[in-house]
């Protein structure tokens, strides 16, 4: 599912749950939250590719993770937006499929 179709998609579920009468935080957290994805769409990176930020949401880690992940090689043709050392990361967004989230440690092996 692609950014966009999914700000679709909230879109309608929160004008459904606005339909029905559904309390009031429902609909003001379903648009709350296609608000934070807009803003995610519209921060310009180039063609094809996304930030931190989005990547973490897609998936499920924090952006800061994601950052580690691109400065450590784990993350297939992340760059940085520029040479200084002070550019923000983009990354491909046909990668984000490819990323192997590392599991957590086994304490309790024997």
């Amino acid at each position: 599912m692609t950014l966009a179709e999914l700000c679709e998609q909230l879109d309608r579920r929160a004008r459904e749950a606005e339909q029905i009468g559904a309390t009031a935080p429902v609909a003001r957290v379903l648009r709350m939250v296609l608000g934070q994805l807009a803003d995610l769409r519209e921060e310009s990176v180039p063609n094809g590719m996304i930030n931190t930020r989005h990547a973490a949401a897609l998936l499920g880690v924090k952006s800061k993770t994601v950052a580690n992940w691109c400065s450590r090689g784990k993350i297939e043709g992340a760059q940085k937006t520029s040479d200084d050392g002070k550019g923000r990361w983009v990354i491909p967004a046909d990668s984000i499929p490819g990323v192997k989230k590392p599991g957590r440690p086994k304490l309790w092996e024997g």
